[in-house]
Parts: C-alpha cells; structure tokens; sequence
C-alpha cells in the first residue's frame, strides 16, 4: 500500500492547483438595476408600479421594485446577468422590458407604460370590522358605479358618478346599506364599473 508521503509526490502542480481553486469560494458579481416608470402617453410618473424580476425562462427570481411617487425604482445586489422586467400596477401587467442585460456596474431602463383604463386596489383592512376603505382610479373621465354586493348578488350600497373626472379616489364605507341598515360579517365584493369595464375585489366584515 503506497505511503502518504508516496502519494504527496505524485501529485503534480497542477492538480494542487486545482484543488485549491476548488477550495477557494466563487466570486460573484452583482449589479444595480435603476430606471422610471412614466405613464406613455402625458410623461408623467406612475407611483407603485411593481417591477418584478425574471430569468429568460420567465421564472421569477424573487427580486423585485416598486416605484415611488416620483416613478423612481431601483434592484440592487442584482446577479450580473440578462433578465425581463415584467411591470404590473394591481396586478395589471403593464409592460414587458425584455433582455435586460445587468453588469457589475449600474444599469438604468426607463419604463414606458399604459396605465390600465380603471383600476380598484383590495379593501383595506381585510377582514375589517367597523369601517373598510376603498381606492380607484379612473384613466378619463365619464361615468362610474362603485358598488357592493353580497354573495347572493344582492346589491347593497352603490356610489355613482355620472361625469367622475379622471383621477384617483378614497371611499371608506361603515357597512351601512343604502337604507342605513347594518350589513351583518361575511364575505363581499366590490364591483367598479367605467370606460366600458369591470373590475372587482373580495374583503370580509367581521365581529
């Protein structure tokens, strides 16, 4: 049985060599992925636009932005690499930005967007119990409905607008129906309906 020492002197240089490289931890290179998101047609910047992260492949990487008020956004510690930007508002896919090439440097994409026609954030807090608040936006102006219904399809409080300018709105309901009854805890939706759409979003009311 050959010695250790016997073993030592066979290896070559360049098997030693090797092994260290093997030891030795991989570098990694990372980058900073910076840019804004400004609405296509007035310029102007869109607030909360998520910019998501994903391979070639279209899986997601888990990173991800969103712009502030200014439309500003920035990924950082972003492996070098050549990605999509998939830019969502509410869950509205407004943008696609493809082959993203990140270095070990600072890389900027300006995203031009399409803001969705009508757009209904989820009721907050869900589940709420004594008051519930609720956002829209409108892209122009004209009529619009804001309504809540029940499982069954009952309709029990609506708010309409027939000329709601184009814009951003608050409501916040006390679950009170059109009569200024009481609704009792379940589940409901909201419904929104202009520019010739519908949208709708789920809460619950509890005790």
């Amino acid at each position: 049985m050959p010695s250790p020492t016997s073993l030592l002197r066979r290896a070559t240089p360049s098997a030693l060599a090797l092994g260290l490289l093997l030891l030795a931890p991989m570098s990694s290179r990372a980058g900073t992925l910076c840019g804004t998101v400004r609405d296509a047609v007035t310029s102007q910047p869109v607030a909360r636009a998520g910019i998501f992260l994903r391979n070639l492949d279209w899986t997601y990487t888990g990173l991800y932005a969103a712009s502030a008020i200014d439309g500003t956004w920035c990924l950082a510690a972003v492996p070098a690499g050549t990605y999509h930007l998939d830019v969502r508002v509410d869950d509205y896919r407004l943008a696609v930005v493809r082959d993203v090439v990140v270095t070990d440097g600072a890389s900027g994409v300006d995203v031009p967007v399409q803001p969705p026609s009508v757009a209904l954030d989820a009721p907050w807090p869900n589940p709420a119990a004594g008051r519930v608040n609720f956002r829209l936006r409108l892209g122009q102006d004209g009529p619009a409905t804001l309504a809540v219904f029940d499982l069954a399809g009952r309709r029990l409080r609506a708010w309409t607008d027939t000329d709601a300018a184009a814009g951003e709105r608050l409501l916040e309901w006390d679950f009170r129906d059109g009569q200024g009854r009481e609704v009792p805890a379940g589940r409901y939706y909201l419904r929104l309906e202009a520019a010739g759409r519908v949208v709708t979003a789920p809460f619950v009311r509890v005790h």
